[in-house]
């Protein structure tokens, strides 16, 4: 009886972690080795958890046109990045650099940055390592 409830619980276990990624984007539905350049307007910007998703609306005669949803780092993580709420706002002209999805045809990026109107760029990290050393810094800074 011990055996089975050890393989009931494992699969159990099994279950449950195998099952979590699909509950948010995993850099790993994008192709991080190629770059697309967005151009357009913002329709709307959710600075909440468990991402922040910025949505444009690309309306220059390419193969990009449509609205994209990019994706983007946690509230938390953004703002040691000089992000907030009030970072972008619907109808702000910008330029997003973002790897596109694996799967063609979808409109989800990863963002990488975007630069607004007025020259701003506001990065969006990703790479390993980044973050831990960004939290270090804001450890340190507090002492």
């Amino acid at each position: 009886m011990g055996r089975v409830l050890r393989f009931v619980a494992a699969a159990a276990v099994t279950l449950l972690l195998t099952s979590t990624p699909s509950a948010h984007h995993s850099p790993a539905v994008f192709d991080v080795r190629t770059e697309m350049t967005l151009t357009g307007v913002i329709t709307a910007y959710q600075f909440r958890n468990p991402h922040l998703f910025i949505h444009v609306e690309v309306a220059d005669g390419s193969d990009l046109e449509g609205e994209w949803e990019v994706e983007a780092q946690s509230p938390r993580i953004m703002t040691l990045y000089g992000w907030s709420s009030t970072s972008l706002r619907p109808g702000d002209r910008v330029v997003v650099v973002a790897n596109p999805p694996q799967q063609r045809g979808k409109r989800l990026a990863l963002g990488r940055s975007i630069q607004k109107s007025d020259g701003t760029t506001l990065r969006i990290p990703w790479n390993r390592g980044e973050i831990p050393k960004a939290l270090r810094e804001e450890q340190e800074s507090k002492r």
